[in-house]
């Protein structure tokens, strides 16, 4: 039975390079954004809503 041995590049640890903590601190604040703009277009176009079917304007 053979044994398989790993090389060193195999048991290192990946590397985590300025670009890759670049592109999630991008992400999360391009997410938060999106979710701030996304959730006041929402909540704005409920109490527009219920002003117009409520109020009758």
């Amino acid at each position: 039975m053979r044994t398989y041995h790993f090389t060193d590049a195999e048991l290192a640890e990946p590397s985590v390079s300025r670009k890759d903590v670049a592109m999630v601190a991008l992400g999360m604040v391009l997410g938060t954004a999106s979710l701030a703009v996304f959730l006041s277009a929402f909540m704005f176009g409920g109490a527009l809503g219920a002003m117009i079917f409520g109020f009758k304007l």
